[in-house]
């Protein structure tokens, strides 16, 4: 039997969506260790900038997990 449209382009979007976790991990951590760097200089302002675009980088990657679990799940259940 032949697949599906959407059988054929969910795996892709799963694979999208969890590449697209990774590199705003790595992003993440490339951005802490470089404001860990102008944090040691004892700037204020540079920490709060850190901490709320740390806090943002996390909300970004938990929603791209969200997507590619839901995305996963969908494709699991039109398989069979």
């Amino acid at each position: 039997m032949e697949p599906t449209f959407w059988q054929s382009v969910l795996p892709i979007l799963v694979v999208l969506a969890i590449l697209g976790t990774g590199a705003v991990m790595v992003y993440g951590v490339v951005q802490m260790v470089g404001a860990g760097k102008k944090a040691a200089l004892g700037d204020p302002a540079a920490e709060m900038a850190r901490a709320k675009r740390s806090n943002q980088l996390m909300q970004y990657r938990i929603v791209l997990q969200a997507i590619a679990i839901g995305l996963f799940l969908l494709m699991l259940s039109l398989r069979g």
